[in-house]
Formats: C-alpha cells, sequence, structure tokens
C-alpha cells in the first residue's frame, strides 16, 4: 500500500504540472493504467474510484470535478505518509478509504449499540455486476445515524430486506471510526408496529455546521446522512432544483430530472421534511414524509 500511495503521489503531481489538458487528449486509458496499479497494490478503492473519472470527462466542469477528486486522494497520500501521528480510529479511516476490508469477526467484537432503529432510507445501484444497497438507519434514542452496506452478485438478492419508515429493535456495531457511520447488525427483531420519529436540521445553516464538524473529525467522509424538516422544493433561475428552508437557505438537490416536481407533488407545494445524502455541494433525497407516512424516493443508482 506503501508503494502504491508513493506511485499515485507522483502521478497527481506531474498531472498538475503538465496540466489536466493531456489527460483529455489520452482519455480513459489514463485513468485505467492508473486505477490499475492502485489494485495492484492492494488500493482497490481508490482503483475503482480512479476508473470512475472516465466519467467526469462528459461533463462541462470535467476540470473542476476531477481536480477535487485529486485532491482528495492528495489528502489521503499525505495522511498516509505521517499515519504514525493520527489517531487510531482515523489510521483506520485512512486504510478502508484506501481499501482495506475489515472482516465482519472483527467489527462484531466491538460494543453494541442498542435500538429501536427507524429506516431512514435505502439506495440501490450497480457497478461491474455487483449489486450495493446503502441503508440508513436512525437511532429513535438519540437520532445517530447508521448505514449498513450491503454487496449482491448479478441477480443475486440481498441477505436482508429494509423497508424505509418501518422500526426495528436491536443492536449492531460500528466499524472503527473517527467518526463512526459504518456498522454490522448484530441482532434485530421483526418490525414494530410503532412508526419512527425521524429528527433532523430546521434550518440549512445547523446543516453545514454538523457537516462542517463530521469532516473535520474524518475528512475522507463522502455522504453524510440528514433529515431537514420543513423545506421547500424551488426552482432555481439555472433551471434546477434546491431546497429553501423558512430562513430562505437554499441548497441544491441532485438526483433525476424531476425530482423536484415529484418533491412538489408529494408535499402539495408545502414544506416537508425529507431524508438525503449531502456530499458538501448537492443533496440527494431518499425518501419524504407526506401525511404522517415516509415516502420512498430513492432511484436506482
Amino acid at each position: 500500500m506503501g508503494r502504491g500511495m508513493e506511485e499515485l503521489r507522483l502521478w497527481l503531481a506531474d498531472t498538475v504540472r503538465q496540466g489536466l489538458g493531456q489527460l483529455e487528449a489520452q482519455g480513459e486509458q489514463a485513468f485505467e493504467r492508473l486505477a490499475a496499479r492502485m489494485v495492484d497494490a492492494k488500493l482497490g478503492s481508490i482503483g475503482r474510484r480512479v476508473r470512475n473519472w472516465k466519467n467526469l470527462l462528459k461533463m462541462a466542469d470535467w476540470q473542476e470535478q476531477l481536480l477535487v477528486e485529486m485532491g482528495e486522494l492528495f489528502l489521503a497520500v499525505s495522511a498516509f505518509e505521517r499515519s504514525d501521528t493520527l489517531s487510531d480510529e482515523l489510521t483506520m479511516d485512512l486504510l478502508q478509504f484506501a481499501g482495506l476490508s475489515l472482516r465482519k469477526e472483527e467489527v462484531l467484537a466491538g460494543d453494541p449499540v442498542e435500538g429501536p432503529w427507524g429506516v431512514a432510507g435505502v439506495a440501490e445501484g450497480e457497478e461491474e455486476n455487483l449489486r450495493f444497497r446503502r441503508t440508513w438507519l436512525q437511532n429513535q434514542r438519540d437520532g445517530s445515524f447508521a448505514l449498513l452496506l450491503d454487496f449482491a452478485w448479478g441477480g443475486q438478492p440481498f441477505e436482508h430486506t429494509w423497508k424505509a419508515g418501518m422500526q426495528y429493535e436491536g443492536s449492531l456495531v460500528y466499524y472503527p471510526s473517527a467518526y463512526p457511520l459504518r456498522a454490522l447488525v448484530v441482532e434485530f427483531g421483526k418490525p414494530d408496529m410503532a412508526d419512527p420519529l425521524f429528527t433532523g436540521f430546521q434550518y440549512l445553516d445547523e446543516l453545514g455546521g454538523q457537516f462542517a464538524q463530521a469532516l473535520a473529525l474524518q475528512p475522507w467522509l463522502q455522504r453524510f446522512p440528514a433529515v431537514l424538516e420543513q423545506v421547500l422544493p424551488v426552482k432555481n433561475q439555472e433551471g434546477g432544483w434546491s431546497l429553501m428552508d423558512e430562513n430562505r437557505q437554499a441548497i441544491a438537490l441532485s438526483g433525476p430530472a424531476d425530482i423536484g416536481w415529484i418533491l412538489l407533488s408529494v408535499g402539495g407545494g408545502r414544506p416537508l421534511s425529507i431524508f438525503g445524502e449531502w456530499n458538501g455541494a448537492t443533496f440527494a433525497p431518499l425518501a419524504c414524509l407526506s401525511a404522517g407516512k415516509w415516502i420512498v424516493l430513492s432511484p436506482a443508482e
């Protein structure tokens, strides 16, 4: 992994020195070669990320998007070089970001956290015939979130079935992290009859503050789960959609082109509570509350 990180540092430095234009000339092959070397160096997660950079070349602002990606990898390289100064939890975050996979037995040796847990949202997708699913749970006692990440090959079903808006009694264990989110189920019972109560942010500046605190602890955080209470979908001047709170602060929405119209129709043009994933730039809605019921919005990725 150390040799791979050093090679990545050289590639990043050379690319910035030569200019991003030469990447456009090389096309996808430039990323494929680097991705293959990262996988060989046991940096599988970084390799997959680099391979996906080819999709950025299709965007109008691909230079800006690629520089953000390269900056995050350079941060990882720099942290790896001084890993002896990091906390044990942040070191584990760095290694897992790079590609280290922990055995379930290692994770389950940690301390369990009791529920009840409400299923706030579910997102599914597929990459190279590998299906993945992110299930977000919120602890009904303290409002903390947990992420269950599942994988299935081809047409194989996932091991468990989770439905947004349901509540379960049970316990789980978090992966070691400076800002724990991903977890494994220890034991869960059947769904409760009670509807979960999802809590979140009334104002968008609260979301920004909490996200900044989370990034200060875990700088490779890709998705930040959040419930936005009483926000209104609005169409912006560029033709896209945003969510606005009562203070008229707004954040950009991501998702299908008609996601704003969907939210407007579900809420009847009134503010509503929405759960989704925030990445610091856009908010991807996965579910919302309408007439006391949790409505699933999450599209396949």
